[in-house]
């Protein structure tokens, strides 16, 4: 209303001045004839030539209405700078508003997606506990982890984060955590792909390993084989070592055995099963070398049996360390969403505490000059 008020005053003004000059003018040109015809009680017919006595009557007249319209020139022209100074500041204010009610919708679009992102993180870390649940069950068994791209991320971590960083400050500025909480979000969201694709590479790598470490066991069984059938059918036939040749025959009996129950394709060879059997196997060689008598050929045979231990050996210390790893990760990610969570619910909190028309109503609110 005191804006109101004042622009009222200002035309009012404006129309006083102007009227003034009108008839200060318009009287100018009566002056003479009242003047010169009698009617006023003065006469300026005898002062002169009339032509100096109508410009010296008229002139006063003319010059004080023209210095009212100079001055109401000039006062037209600072109304409009006035005016155009308002209309400045509050296209400035308009904008600032346009500014806060764009950072509103972007501060509900980024709280669905930290929900989205923390309903898909949960998914998928319970996905890596039950692939970490099946490899300690059978460390020489790898599982493959199916995982679905994440384009979400990518948006997520390519948003405008000016725009985000304005809506914190403009709506969240009153809690002295908020740059904190704006960094640790874009923090997590940084680290959560990256993280992800990495732990899934790994996994890929380690699976891509243990196949090939498990493919050079079973040469090295197919070598076994073919060096324990030469030597039961060696000495079957000259009864010579027996004690030996029936420590080999039962390795390799307990070995066909495991064989023929994987050689369905859907059975995975149980490579923990084997290596109790060849680490029995190796426990007797030793102990028949230690109190019987040593033999080269069964050496031989040892050797190679403790190769293949070896290579089992080495795929349960991968294994372990894998599943280590990603306990590790799981626990990094448990953190990170406790964090989002937290995030969610403050900027929720946030917008809450201001809605939408309260925002629009600024438009009406704009101080007046």
């Amino acid at each position: 209303m005191s804006g109101l008020n004042k622009k009222s005053d200002w035309t009012r003004l404006s129309v006083t001045f102007l009227i003034i000059a009108g008839v200060l003018m318009l009287f100018s040109f009566i002056v003479p004839i009242l003047f010169t015809r009698g009617i006023m009680p003065w006469d300026f017919t005898e002062t002169g030539q009339i032509g100096d006595t109508i410009g010296g009557l008229m002139n006063p007249f003319i010059a004080i209405g023209g210095v009212i319209m100079t001055f109401l020139a000039f006062y037209m022209q600072l109304r409009a700078n006035q005016i155009q100074r308002e209309q400045f500041v509050k296209s400035i204010n308009r904008n600032n508003v346009n500014e806060k009610i764009d950072c509103y919708y972007k501060l509900q679009l980024i709280k669905l997606d930290i929900d989205k992102t923390l309903n898909d993180i949960d998914k998928r870390l319970d996905i890596i506990k039950q692939f970490v649940k099946s490899q300690k069950e059978n460390l020489y068994h790898p599982k493959k982890m199916q995982h679905s791209p994440m384009k979400h991320y990518d948006r997520f971590v390519n948003s405008e984060r000016l725009s985000i960083y304005k809506g914190f400050k403009y709506f969240m500025s009153s809690d002295k955590d908020w740059v904190d909480k704006f960094n640790t979000l874009y923090t997590a969201i940084d680290y959560t792909p990256e993280g992800l694709r990495e732990i899934y590479v790994t996994i890929e790598n380690h699976n891509k390993e243990v196949f090939n470490d498990k493919l050079a066991i079973r040469n090295d069984l197919t070598e076994l084989e073919r060096r324990g059938v030469h030597f039961a059918d060696l000495y079957s036939a000259s009864k010579k070592h027996s004690e030996s040749n029936d420590i080999v025959r039962e390795m390799l009996t307990k070995h066909r055995e495991e064989l023929i129950r994987s050689n369905n394709p859907r059975v995975e060879t149980d490579f923990g099963k084997l290596k109790d059997i060849l680490e029995k196997f190796n426990g007797d060689v030793s102990f028949h070398f230690k109190n019987k008598e040593y033999i080269a050929e069964l050496a031989h045979i040892s050797d190679l049996v403790s190769q293949i231990l070896l290579r089992l050996n080495f795929i349960k210390q991968k294994s372990e360390h894998l599943s280590e790893e990603l306990d590790t990760f799981v626990r990094n990610m448990n953190s990170i969403t406790a964090g989002l969570r937290d995030i969610s619910a403050f900027i929720n909190a946030s917008l809450t505490r201001t809605s939408l028309e309260e925002l629009q109503q600024e438009y009406n609110t704009f101080p007046e000059e």
